[in-house]
């Protein structure tokens, strides 16, 4: 495990809390739905830090991130997490979201991107009318927040996780339920702006094509809240991407498989500085 700085930093509106492990070329991990920066698992962040300075934070409203006074869009959070950027004297970054976090991530490379050097789209969508939704009754669990604490957390297990592998890993299965997800009840009417924000996104389909920097699309065989189609659909339109298809995988499969996943990550970063490329452009630690 390396050592973990934490801290706080105003970004516009709000302030932002972040936490930084490992040294090297900046990669920032961005949250999905409903998710604080600790949920990436620091198993899989450690594995990472080891190749990395790896940067997690807490989207505007939930954890110890502030709500701020602006209405939540996902064009909001690519400008708080250019300005996180900012505040850290990041000047460009690999950057990787997950699920909500890629479609953050996408906004991030169209509005700002000089900042993004590689980009890593796990669990991702195009979003809008374009998009492969998932079935009724799942679309309908992942933004019902009116149960218990415990009944939520255990749904998001059973959302994220394929019971075949869970069944097999009774051990992670009691770790997780151990572990009582508090954000629901804590910020509840943040979730639900987190939600309309998702609903409310117009998508990036008919932008895609902009996306200039070389892209790695991660979809597990068995997502059922972002099915893998949609990473198909995106790698129709971003021109320098290809997918990377864990068969088993769900939308946690970086709980599942958090070596597997960090090695994809790390290869695909690593190619760039072996190909000659500038290594990075980090203001706060030059390699």
């Amino acid at each position: 495990m390396y050592e973990v700085e934490k801290g706080k930093v105003k970004v516009q509106d709000i302030e932002m809390a972040y936490a930084i492990s490992g040294k090297g070329c900046p990669l920032v991990l961005i949250m999905g739905f409903a998710g604080l920066g600790d949920y990436w698992g620091w198993n899989f962040v450690s594995l990472l830090a080891e190749h990395f300075r790896v940067i997690l934070f807490d989207n505007r409203g939930l954890g110890n991130t502030t709500r701020g006074e602006e209405p939540f869009s996902i064009p909001r959070f690519a400008d708080d997490t250019a300005g996180l950027m900012d505040a850290l004297s990041i000047k460009s970054a690999h950057v990787m979201g997950w699920s909500m976090g890629s479609f953050i991530a996408q906004e991030l490379a169209l509005n700002f991107p000089e900042r993004v050097n590689r980009l890593i789209l796990y669990a991702g969508s195009c979003g809008g009318l374009q998009a492969a939704l998932p079935s009724p009754q799942v679309l309908k669990d992942m933004f019902d927040i009116s149960r218990s604490t415990m009944e939520l957390t255990e749904r998001a297990l059973e959302l994220m996780i394929p019971e075949k592998w869970l069944n097999e890993n009774q051990s992670f299965r009691k770790g997780f339920l151990a572990r009582p997800l508090s954000v629901y009840r804590e910020n509840p009417h943040e979730v639900k702006e987190q939600a309309r924000a998702i609903l409310t996104w117009e998508g990036s389909y008919g932008r895609l094509k902009a996306i200039h920097q070389k892209t790695l699309l991660l979809t597990g065989t068995e997502d059922v809240m972002v099915p893998s189609e949609n990473s198909d659909i995106l790698a129709e339109r971003i021109p320098d991407s290809r997918i990377e298809r864990i068969a088993g995988g769900g939308h946690g499969m970086i709980y599942q498989y958090p070596g597997r996943i960090s090695r994809l990550v790390t290869d695909f970063l690593i190619e760039n500085y072996r190909k000659g490329n500038p290594v990075c452009q980090d203001r706060s630690s030059p390699v």
